[in-house]
Parts: C-alpha cells; sequence; structure tokens
C-alpha cells in the first residue's frame, strides 16, 4: 500500500494535470495557468451533450501508457465519451486568423493509449450525455488518468442538471452540404446501400444540425427523359430525417438544385421536374415533414444570368407550390416574389430589409420620376472582395480603408436609381480629380425640384461632386446648391447628403460627378431622390407588385407571396468563421448571431469535402493532418470506422443547444413565467457585424460562457440565479 502510494506521490511531480473549457486551445507547448481549474465542473440540461478538455503535461521526464477511465456520474449520466485532440496543420490562413502559425488543435481522434515526451501536453476531450430522463440536481463522479498499470491520478467531476429538457428537434434551421462522393472515395460504399451509411449519419446526428442528403449523384436515377427513381432518396431520408430530428429537408440535389432536371423542350408536354416534386412532395407530407422541406434552386449566378436564375425559381413553383424556395444572396427586389427562404451573408445584412421581407413587403419603392435609362463610367464587376479590396487599376488603398469600406458585389448604375434602399450602385474604379466617376440619369419626363438627396452606400460617399443638367442640347452645371450631409445614426443606418437649390431648376437628365472619396474608395450610391415629396418607405406588399416581365412568362397564376422565412448565410472570410484559426468561439457563435439577427437558420459550408490524400489518414489516425487551407471546406474528419467531430463541430453544437436556451428563456419571459427584470437582458437580440473585431470576440466568449448558464439557473428558477 505505501509503495502505490509513493509511487503515485512520484507520478503527481512528473505529470501536470488541468482543466480547460473547450473555448481554449491547447497545444503541445501548453502548461497550465495560475487560474487553471484541477477538477471538472459542468452545467447541462436534460438531453444536451457538454464537453471539457483534461489536459496533460510531462514535466522532467517522459510519460508513458496514459490511459483514461471515465466513470458514470450517479445512476443516469454514462461514462464520458474519450477522444484525443490532434492537429490540423494549414499551408494557407484565413483571413480571421486568430494569429500567425501552422498547427492547430481540431481533429477529435479515437482515443488510444499513448506516450508523452517530457516539457509536452495533449488534450484530452471528454463529453458527457446527459439524458433526456436525468433528474435535475448536482452529480458528484471522477475521471482516473492510469499511468501503465499501477500509478493513477483522479480527477474530481461535478455535473449540475438543470430542470429543463431540450427539445429533440431543433429550433434552429440548418443547410450544410453533404459531400457523398468525398465519403464513397474514402470507405468505398455503395452510394445506396443504407445499412453502410446509417454509421455516418449516426454520427451527423449528434450535432443537432440538417444536411443535405443528395448531392446530385447517383443516389437519385434519373433517365433520359428526366424521369427520377426517388426510392433510395426516401429510404436515407427516413432514416436520416427520423435519427437526426431534421427541422429543415431539402429535397434538391444540394448545391446544384434543379441542374439534373433539364428544362423540357417544346414537344414535351410534361415537366419531369413536375413528377419528381409531386412525388417526393406527397411522400413529405404523408410523414408530416413537408413543413421542413425546401429546395435550393440553384447557386445565385453572375447578374449576366439573372434572369435564368428567376426563370430557375418560377419553375418550381409552376410545378408544385408547396415547396419553398431558398435563395441564397443579398436581399433583391428582382427575386423578392420567387424565393420562400432568404439566406443572406452577414455583410449584406439589412434589418430592414430582413423586416419587409418577413412582413411580405416588396423592396421597391415607386419612383416619382421614373427613369428612361441610367447610365454610369463604370460599375464593379462579379467580384467579391475583402473589405476595402477595389479593383487593380484602382492603386493602393489607404490602411483606413481596409477596415472601413464595405465589400462590393456586381453592381448596376441602374441600381442607384431603382426605388430600392438595399441595391446600391458602385463605380469600379476610384474616383479622382482628373479621371471623375460619373452617374447619369435620363428621365421620362422633365422634373421641377428644389432639392436632390443622394443616399449613400457607407463607406463609399464622395468626398467633392458636381452635378450638371442637360439643357439646350449640352449639359450645364448647376450652381448655387447648398449641401447638408446626414451621418449615419447606426452600423445599419445609410448616409446621405442632401441638397437644396436657390431657385427651383427643372431637367430631363442630370449627371452627378464625383471626383475624390473620403476613404480613396470606390464611389458607391444606393439610391437617387429627385423629388421630395418621393416616398423612402415601402408600402406595397409583394404580391401587390406584378412587373411586365412576370407576365410575360405566364406567372399571373403565382399566388401572391405574403412573407419570406429570413436565413443567414456563412461567407468565407465572415464573422463568425467556421475555419479552424478563428478564434475557438466563432463557430459556436454562429447561433447566437441567427438569434440576435431574428434569422430563422443558416445555410453553411460543406461538412466534409477532405483533401484527396486524406484516404491514407483515414486509415493511419496521424496526430497531425495537413491540408491547405484552414479547413473551410469540413467540419468532420476521416476516420476508421466513420466520421470523427473536431473541436469546431462540437463547438458549433454547443452553439445549436445554446440557441435552445435563448428561445426557452424567451417563451418563459413572454408567457410570465420568468420576471423579465431578471432574464429578459439574456435573451436580448442583438445585432453584429460581419468583421466583429479580435477583442469583441474575446468578450463574446466569456458572455456566452456566463449567459447560457444564468439562463439555466432561471429556467431550472435556482434562488439568486440570475441578477437583473
Amino acid at each position: 500500500m505505501l509503495a502505490v502510494l509513493a509511487l503515485t506521490l512520484a507520478f503527481s511531480g512528473a505529470a501536470d494535470i488541468w482543466i480547460e473549457s473547450p473555448l481554449v486551445r491547447v497545444y503541445p507547448e501548453s502548461f497550465p495557468m495560475g487560474i487553471s481549474q484541477r477538477e471538472i465542473r459542468l452545467h447541462a440540461a436534460c438531453g444536451e451533450r457538454e464537453s471539457i478538455q483534461l489536459c496533460i503535461r510531462a514535466k522532467d521526464e517522459p510519460l508513458t501508457g496514459i490511459s483514461i477511465e471515465g466513470l458514470r456520474i450517479g445512476k443516469r449520466i454514462p461514462p464520458p465519451t474519450v477522444h484525443r485532440v490532434g492537429y490540423l496543420r494549414i499551408e494557407k490562413p484565413s483571413p480571421r486568423a486568430e494569429r500567425e502559425g501552422t498547427l492547430w488543435p481540431d481533429p477529435l481522434l479515437e482515443f488510444e493509449n499513448f506516450s508523452l515526451e517530457k516539457d509536452s501536453a495533449a488534450a484530452i476531450w471528454l463529453t458527457y450525455d446527459v439524458p433526456r430522463d436525468a433528474t435535475p440536481g448536482t452529480y458528484q463522479g471522477k475521471v482516473i488518468v492510469h499511468f501503465g498499470k499501477r500509478a493513477k491520478r483522479t480527477v474530481g467531476v461535478t455535473i449540475e442538471v438543470f430542470g429543463f429538457v431540450l427539445p429533440e428537434m431543433p429550433t434552429l434551421r440548418t443547410a450544410f452540404p453533404l459531400d457523398r462522393r468525398a465519403i464513397r472515395a474514402v470507405y468505398g460504399l455503395d452510394e445506396t446501400d443504407l445499412d453502410a451509411w446509417k454509421p455516418f449519419y449516426d454520427a451527423l446526428a449528434r450535432e443537432r444540425i440538417a444536411y443535405r442528403i443528395w448531392d446530385g449523384g447517383p443516389l437519385v436515377p434519373i433517365d433520359r427523359d428526366g424521369v427520377a427513381d426517388t426510392t433510395h432518396l426516401k429510404e436515407h431520408l427516413d432514416y436520416a430525417v427520423a435519427s437526426a430530428h431534421f427541422n429543415g429537408i431539402d429535397i434538391g440535389a444540394g448545391q446544384s438544385g434543379i441542374a439534373p432536371f433539364p428544362v423540357p423542350s417544346a414537344t414535351k408536354l410534361q415537366d419531369p421536374l413536375q413528377f419528381y416534386l409531386h412525388d417526393m412532395c406527397n411522400w413529405l407530407d404523408e410523414r408530416g415533414w413537408l413543413p421542413q422541406a425546401y429546395i435550393e434552386v440553384m447557386p445565385l449566378p453572375d447578374r449576366a444570368r439573372w434572369q435564368l436564375a428567376r426563370d430557375a425559381y418560377f419553375r418550381v413553383q409552376r410545378n408544385d407550390k408547396r415547396i419553398r424556395r431558398l435563395l441564397a444572396g443579398a436581399g433583391d427586389p428582382f427575386f423578392e416574389r420567387y424565393a420562400d427562404i432568404w439566406a443572406t451573408p452577414l455583410r449584406y445584412f439589412d434589418p430592414y430589409c430582413d423586416a419587409l421581407l418577413r412582413q411580405g413587403k416588396s423592396l421597391i419603392i415607386e419612383q416619382a420620376c421614373p427613369a428612361e435609362a441610367v447610365s454610369a463610367r463604370s460599375s464593379s464587376g462579379p467580384r467579391l472582395q475583402a473589405s476595402g479590396a477595389r479593383s487593380h487599376r484602382s492603386g493602393n488603398l489607404k490602411p483606413e480603408a481596409l477596415s472601413l469600406a464595405p465589400q462590393l458585389r456586381e453592381s448596376r448604375a441602374e441600381d442607384a436609381y431603382d426605388g430600392c434602399l438595399f441595391t446600391y450602385w458602385a463605380s469600379d474604379g476610384v474616383p479622382t480629380p482628373g479621371e471623375p466617376q460619373w452617374l447619369q440619369i435620363n428621365l421620362k419626363a422633365p422634373v421641377t425640384t428644389s432639392t436632390i438627396r443622394i443616399i449613400w452606400k457607407n463607406g463609399l460617399e464622395a468626398r467633392d461632386l458636381e452635378i450638371e443638367r442637360y439643357l439646350n442640347d449640352h449639359f450645364s452645371r448647376m450652381s448655387h446648391i447648398k449641401w447638408t450631409p446626414h451621418p449615419p445614426t447606426s452600423p445599419f443606418t445609410q448616409s446621405s447628403l442632401e441638397g437644396t437649390f436657390s431657385q427651383p431648376e427643372t431637367f430631363q437628365i442630370i449627371r452627378f460627378e464625383f471626383r475624390t472619396t473620403f476613404l480613396t474608395s470606390p464611389v458607391g450610391v444606393t439610391e437617387i431622390v429627385l423629388d421630395e415629396k418621393s416616398e423612402t418607405e415601402p408600402a406595397e406588399s409583394i404580391g401587390a407588385r406584378l412587373q411586365a416581365s412576370d407576365l410575360s412568362q405566364g406567372s399571373e397564376s403565382l399566388e401572391p407571396q405574403r412573407s419570406c422565412a429570413t436565413w443567414l448565410c456563412a461567407v468565407e472570410g465572415d464573422f463568425p468563421s467556421f475555419a479552424v484559426d478563428a478564434r475557438p468561439v466563432e463557430a459556436r457563435l454562429f447561433p447566437w448571431v441567427c438569434w440576435g439577427h431574428q434569422s430563422e437558420g443558416f445555410v453553411a459550408r460543406p461538412l466534409n469535402r477532405w483533401p484527396a490524400s486524406w484516404v491514407n489518414e483515414s486509415v493511419e489516425q496521424p496526430m497531425i493532418w495537413r491540408c491547405k487551407d484552414a479547413g473551410l471546406g469540413f467540419l468532420f474528419y476521416p476516420g476508421r470506422n466513420g466520421l470523427l467531430p473536431s473541436i469546431r463541430s462540437e463547438a458549433l453544437r454547443d452553439g445549436m443547444e445554446d440557441y435552445e436556451y435563448l428561445a426557452l428563456i424567451n417563451q418563459a419571459v413572454n408567457q410570465g413565467r420568468v420576471a423579465p427584470r431578471d432574464a429578459g437582458v439574456l435573451c436580448m437580440r442583438r445585432l453584429f457585424a460581419a468583421n466583429v473585431p479580435p477583442q469583441q470576440v474575446d468578450e463574446l466568449a466569456r458572455v456566452v460562457a456566463q449567459d447560457r448558464v444564468r439562463i439555466g439557473w432561471a429556467l431550472t428558477k435556482r434562488k439568486g440565479g440570475v441578477k437583473p
């Protein structure tokens, strides 16, 4: 007995063991800080999974034969799932990289006994599943770290189980692409063999997300006439939807949408897409799943092909009005009657635009002075750029422009005079006194006005401009204008410039010449208002606007759209990021951002778009995996027996569970079961920008951890749990 005690004490000096939050990165060179915890303390609702990191560091000598024994907590909480934290080495950092470096903790590997060199550390990922029927209360347990056969260290575990249950079906809707081809390449599966796919579906079922079953591959055979055999798709959906409690079911071919169904020729009496949609909608309706179903008709193409995209969206509604259509992109009136779910990238989010879509109101205001033509010297092309970036022809940006100027998207001159406050024209180049940018409006009839209002695209405001009007076959400069700037009053309102003439001016053509901008950036105009009586608040419903182009394609048979569900869309480089080198809390924050923006769901990055070399890695299971980018194509790794989670996928699952806390406390406050003064602040909706700075992200990590526990106490009605 004394010998065992002596050996244990010896190992106490040789090994350092401490606890870290899942939001802390642990590297081989990590060591415990003065504030590090030595025991595990967790809080969880019934039906929730909670993780923690148990860290081990070898001090002055190597450690061998390290194993973990996780024990049951009480009678109801089973032993934890144990993973070893591995690393991902990347070649190219992401735009939101936390720091310089190429090695990042991320893959959660199947646990095997291991050794540690001296002065090196390892992180063990422990996940506890609290059953849905667990009794609320505080439970004590332990985890034992074994060093060989004789020495061990015991770590205490305390789990407080809150007195409420998370819903089985997630409240927040999600759409994650599942790359079936990558899985087939690694594991050699038969595409239609459900039993072979079940382990992959089971692994994803634990993450509280919905993913797209069909990616356009052979799961749905389509003959030369476009007729689809949906037998296997239904089998796979039946299993995956039931096991994961999907709240979003994409019945299209993922991001390929309806591409597998060619447009019928003039000789065909029936569109094969109609047979497919009727078949799937009827099947879903029989199971009560139709309300969760949608189809992303196609990825939003470049603007030159927008009409083709709108035709495709109309084609779906014409063939079956029961299925909702998802469009991922910035809000634009061109598609307002053709999308039932609008997933907006955070960089283009506007709370007013989202509110109009949810209310079923048009994004367009009728122009009091309609234009015959709108032209410009240049317009920004079809590209997504880093914040403040612009065409290479424009020269170098000032440093402050990199963080303040917004990203450009494809625009046209008419966007500056289309009656929409959510579209804008941006020049392709930076205006200079020697090479100014200009915007010209040719009206259908002369107008007389005393004021002109320019609503800017924030960050692209002009500092020096001139106005000319066309009279007597030539342009003449307008003088005696008093300019009054109106800066934005919030991050989501627009700046404007109001010009007042000394006396009313009459013109039919007006040209704005921009010479410089405040941030040495392109110039951007959201809207020109020529008539002081013009309304700036859309009032018409979407269904009330029936454009001539709609009538030409027979869409008079369309039922007026009354509302549109609003989602968010994850975009590379935006906050919050799923990149492995972004701050660990960012993957967890996407559901929090959705809550703040009143978004019903979000479209995200692929789950498993793996490098081709990982066919071998799935067998070898190295501690260090290699990838060119920052893990933007995957949240899961290929294990020997199926999918392996990552720190990012675990963070996302935590965020999905956090969302349930927010929804439950909000419901409790609204129903009067929890006093607003005690908990109302916890479920407040906060708006986020697409470029939240690092120090604010660190503060958000602290708030997330604290607010989640405070909400749990409030819902459990723990005395003193929440203070105003």
